[in-house]
């Protein structure tokens, strides 16, 4: 199974909602309409730079479980100035957007275990 960024341009929709890059799994995206990357971003922008580091899988255990013992409503987007999660605002992740992303990120590393 390969992990691939799908590089895509920001398109808006006619539902008013915009897409870009996504992550997909041997082109099936992870969620309906992929993760946004610079919601990825903003979320391991959060984690301190100790958790990164020894090896790879290291690094994703660590980052995780950092991420799912903080409270997403205290993280910021990577540019400090906007909430990551936070309903009813483009410059944020919804709180399913990135329950979801969550719960199938964490189902995809114990199926790569």
């Amino acid at each position: 199974m390969a992990i691939r960024g799908v590089l895509g341009k920001r398109l808006q929709k006619s539902d008013g909602t915009r897409s870009g890059v996504g992550i997909e799994v041997s082109g099936t995206p992870l969620l309906g309409n992929g993760a946004p990357s610079y919601f990825i971003e903003g979320l391991l922008h959060n984690v301190p730079s100790d958790q990164f580091g020894g090896s790879y899988q290291k690094t994703v255990e660590n980052c995780w479980g950092w991420v799912n013992s903080s409270d997403a409503a205290d993280l910021m987007c990577a540019n400090g100035v906007h909430l990551l999660v936070r309903e009813n605002t483009v410059t944020s992740w919804t709180v399913q957007g990135f329950i979801d992303f969550m719960q199938k990120t964490q189902q995809l590393w114990n199926q790569w275990k």
